[in-house]
C-alpha cells in the first residue's frame, strides 16, 4: 500500500468535521491526493446503515454488527482502493470508535470486537490516529442532541471518552491527542505538524 490512512476520533461535538475539512484543504494545496470519508456512511450501502444506527435504538450486539458490516463494505470499496492509488485517506471514525462506544460505552466484551474488526479492515491499520479530546459535558453544550448516540446519558459519554484515552495510551506511536477546547486554528496547526511527519 502506497497511500496513508489518517483517522480522526473523539466524542461527540469535539470538532472532527471542522478539522478534517481544514486538513484536507491544506494537504490539497500542498499537492497531495486526498479523499475524505467516514464511518458509518462512507459508501452508498453505508448510508442506509448510518441512518439505521443514528436514528434507531438498536440492541448493543446488533449495533456492533451493523458497524462491522459498514466497515467491511467501506474498506473494500473506498479505503483500500484509495490507498492502492497512493492517496491520503482521511477518515472520520473507525475501529477505535467501536472499541470506545461498544466496549467501554456498551460493555461488549473486547474479544467480540477485535478479530471481527480486523477482518472488516482486511488487516489494514491506521498510519496516524488524531484524537480530539474534550470534556463531554463542555462539548455537549455546543450543540443540540440529535442522534441516538448524542442522546445517551452523560456517564455513557464519559466512559466513551475514557475509552479513547485508554487506546491512545496503549499506542503512543500512532496516536496523537489534541485538546479540543483550544481554537480551531491552533488545533489545525498542530495537527498539520504531525501529519507532515508521515506524508
Amino acid at each position: 500500500m502506497q497511500g496513508k490512512l489518517i483517522l480522526f476520533e473523539g466524542c461527540e461535538f469535539v470538532g472532527k468535521s471542522t478539522q478534517i475539512e481544514i486538513l484536507a484543504r491544506t494537504l490539497r494545496e500542498l499537492g497531495h491526493k486526498i479523499i475524505t470519508t467516514k464511518e458509518p456512511g462512507g459508501t452508498d450501502a453505508g448510508k442506509a446503515l448510518r441512518k439505521k444506527l443514528l436514528e434507531e435504538k438498536n440492541a448493543p450486539h446488533k449495533e456492533l454488527a451493523l458497524f462491522l458490516k459498514d466497515r467491511t463494505i467501506h474498506f473494500a470499496q473506498v479505503v483500500i482502493p484509495a490507498l492502492r492509488e497512493g492517496k491520503i485517506v482521511i477518515c472520520d471514525r473507525s475501529s477505535p470508535s467501536t472499541i470506545a462506544y461498544q466496549h467501554h460505552g456498551r460493555g461488549i466484551a473486547l474479544e467480540k470486537i477485535i478479530e471481527p474488526d480486523k477482518k472488516a479492515r482486511q488487516g489494514i491499520n491506521f498510519n496516524l490516529v488524531i484524537l480530539l479530546d474534550g470534556d463531554p459535558k463542555k462539548m455537549f453544550a455546543r450543540k443540540e442532541k440529535e442522534t441516538t448516540f448524542e442522546k445517551e446519558a452523560p456517564d455513557f459519554h464519559q466512559r466513551v471518552s475514557e475509552g479513547f484515552l485508554a487506546q491512545a495510551r496503549q499506542d503512543p506511536v500512532r496516536w496523537r491527542i489534541f485538546d479540543a477546547s483550544r481554537t480551531k486554528e491552533e488545533i489545525a496547526r498542530d495537527i498539520l505538524d504531525e501529519v507532515k511527519k508521515i506524508v
